[in-house]
């Protein structure tokens, strides 16, 4: 067991204390028996994707787990959801990375732009295809081997093979570690539909009440020019920054 990894162990723990659950209630949530959540809870077994996706069915917080952070929503999720098709999510997405992040740059905010991790997620949309796995496109974006990311994620290389090939699903670690060590949320693989809100949501909390006045009658403007193509026979849409 990696030592990041010790640490989705402790919030296990932690998440079951919070709200007031016995391993038996948590076994359910998880889909396993009681005798082999007290193993995961213990540590001396790793939690299974299929264990994961069973705990996220059950309205288990699966981000918090992975990443320490409960997963954001807010504003993003309701202007993203006035989107109907998943090319619309994708313009107006990279539309609310651009202007997020020149209203950080031009107000001066602590933060001069928005997270690596947010622009990670924008290159990896502009490559994310139907001929490429989602863990190949990840590879791409980060330029790496296949055998330097079996490295990262301590694996033998065949093991990421299958993994990249989708031959076999990532336990709870490996999802792990791909948040720690390459800064991508753990939904890129579980929920690519909310793998990037959180990062934006965050972005959006952060600026102040005279900011947001600013920029939502841009967001409304950039959302309605985008729900036109969206209802209409143009295509591609020519909307770019």
């Amino acid at each position: 067991m990696g030592s990041n990894y010790s640490y989705v162990v402790e919030r296990l723990l932690m998440y079951r204390n919070k709200i007031g659950k016995t391993q038996t209630q948590m076994s359910q949530m998880f889909g396993v028996t009681q005798g082999h959540y007290a193993k995961l809870e213990s540590g001396t077994k790793i939690i299974s994707y299929q264990s994961l996706k069973c705990f996220e069915k059950h309205n288990g917080d699966i981000h918090f787990l992975l990443t320490g952070s409960a997963a954001r929503e807010g504003k993003i999720n309701e202007i993203m959801s006035a989107c109907k098709t998943a090319e619309g999510k994708k313009w107006l997405f990279e539309s609310l990375v651009w202007i997020f992040d020149k209203s950080f740059r031009f107000n001066l905010q602590n933060q001069a732009a928005l997270s690596q991790r947010t622009y990670k997620c924008l290159r990896l949309l502009e490559i994310v295809n139907k001929n490429n796995t989602i863990w190949e496109c990840i590879r791409k974006n980060e330029n790496l081997s296949q055998i330097k990311m079996a490295e990262i994620f301590d694996i033998d290389v065949k093991r990421y093979r299958r993994i990249e090939k989708l031959l076999v699903v990532p336990d709870a670690e490996i999802l792990n570690t791909l948040y720690c060590e390459l800064q991508y949320s753990p939904f890129v693989i579980i929920n690519q539909e909310l793998y990037f809100l959180d990062e934006l949501n965050q972005a959006w909390d952060g600026f102040p009440a005279s900011v947001k006045e600013q920029i939502t009658p841009l967001l409304q403007e950039v959302l309605a020019f985008i729900q036109s193509y969206e209802t209409s026979d143009h295509s591609p849409c020519p909307f770019r920054f």
